[in-house]
């Protein structure tokens, strides 16, 4: 997904500290996430392809197919807390199912990001099917800092102006289910 300026690549190893805050099964996917780019999860032998795609794809899709949505499910669905939305390799079908929920929020809100919130970016045009989505690892003095899959060939953290950053679909907290 490219972005009008680019993000510094860095290395998210470790879970934030508890005041970072963010709801129980966002940190928990947060840690599935973090476990993943610290096992190198990549894609093997070209684009969109090999066993860490395929797995992020959950057989709804065949390989060679965009995964960050996938990543973002899979994260969710091994957390080990119940899946509190249907999993989806599409960034713009999980907007549309965090949106009915109720859970999502704009940039221009008076929301902080937290860490295990999910971000959503449209790619080509505002209204086509594309998008992208990743994981919010923190945000600090105006940076967000993700996670995302399909980015780039590999799992991998980025850290963006959070108040100029374009392309932004929305953002989502998803809840703890009771």
């Amino acid at each position: 997904m490219a972005s009008d300026s680019q993000p510094t690549r860095t290395d998210f190893s470790q879970l934030p500290s508890i005041n970072h805050s963010g709801s129980q099964i966002g940190r928990a996917a947060l840690a599935v996430a973090i476990n993943e780019l610290n096992k190198g999860a990549a894609e093997i032998g070209g684009n969109n392809c090999g066993p860490w795609v395929k797995k992020y794809l959950n057989g709804l899709a065949p390989e060679g197919s965009s995964w960050c949505a996938g990543f973002v499910s899979y994260c969710f669905a091994n957390s080990g807390l119940s899946m509190p939305f249907q999993y989806s390799i599409s960034a713009r079908d999980l907007l549309n199912q965090f949106r009915s929920r109720g859970w999502s929020y704009n940039p221009e809100q008076t929301v902080v990001p937290e860490s295990g919130d999910i971000i959503l970016w449209w790619r080509t045009k505002p209204n086509s099917w594309q998008g992208h989505t990743g994981l919010v690892h923190h945000y600090c003095h105006g940076r967000l800092y993700t996670i995302e899959g399909n980015r780039s060939s590999k799992v991998d953290g980025f850290i963006y102006n959070y108040r100029s950053m374009k392309r932004v679909m929305g953002l989502a907290r998803v809840r703890d289910i009771d």
